[in-house]
């Protein structure tokens, strides 16, 4: 994702607090949960951190996570910096708290688009609902690509996105093993982790496409799992 460079901010919190927003230095997994933001208590301060969440997105998604300081974030979000430092000590819990939500929302939408109401769906519609949430998922949340490369980079081996792997490797094996009661659990977790990779790589790669490429290449990744998962049906789906 391109970025660009800009000012940072002149005023005296920033100043105090801007050497935080800095280009990251690798540190330390435990220190990530040290970054934590302050619960809100009230609705309204439920509210306040939506909004100071929905502004980081925003500004990650312009500039990058590097170049975004904290004075963006709170103009953006149109809270005042003390009301942003009250929630947040600083912009590692900004880009924690965005990276959270990213779980949990597309958490959230596989979990409705693999329901086991629809277990024996046609493999054919089953993967088309699956591809199409998880493509709406990246189209509307263009600073994921950003945050999950910066929590790389920051805490090396911590990575939220990874955690959402695992989560979603979960889902789809607990899925699968409704589906195909009848495979083996090496074999289960094999299909379930190159079904969760081919997906996700897949829609990440599309999202820098043309709407008809993007189009053509979901539709032959859909058919290339249908095509996969056909003959497992067969042998170890329920009879």
């Amino acid at each position: 994702m391109a970025r660009t460079t800009t000012k940072r901010g002149n005023g005296a919190k920033e100043g105090r607090r801007g050497r935080g927003d800095a280009a990251p230095t690798p540190r330390r997994a435990e220190t990530v949960e040290g970054e934590a933001q302050r619960a809100p208590q009230q609705d309204r301060g439920h509210r306040r951190v939506e909004q100071i969440l929905d502004a980081a997105e925003s500004v990650f998604a312009e500039v990058g996570v590097d170049a975004a300081t904290t004075n963006q974030i709170a103009e953006r979000a149109g809270a005042s910096m003390g009301s942003l430092y009250h929630f947040f000590p600083g912009k590692d819990a900004i880009v924690l708290a965005v990276a959270r939500r990213f779980a949990e929302r597309i958490r959230d939408r596989n979990a409705s688009a693999m329901s086991m109401d629809d277990v024996q769906a046609p493999l054919p519609l089953l993967f088309e609902r699956i591809i199409s949430t998880h493509e709406r998922f990246v189209a509307e949340s263009p600073a994921f690509a950003a945050v999950h490369e910066i929590l790389h980079r920051r805490y090396g081996g911590y990575s939220v996105k990874d955690q959402l792997d695992e989560a979603l490797i979960d889902q789809v094996r607990r899925f699968l093993e409704v589906r195909l009661p009848r495979m083996g659990h090496e074999q289960r977790l094999a299909a379930t982790r190159l079904s969760v990779l081919a997906v996700g790589q897949g829609c990440e790669s599309a999202r820098e496409l043309a709407p008809r490429e993007r189009t053509l290449l979901l539709r032959e990744l859909r058919d290339m799992l249908v095509r996969y998962f056909e003959p497992l049906d067969r042998e170890f789906g329920a009879r």
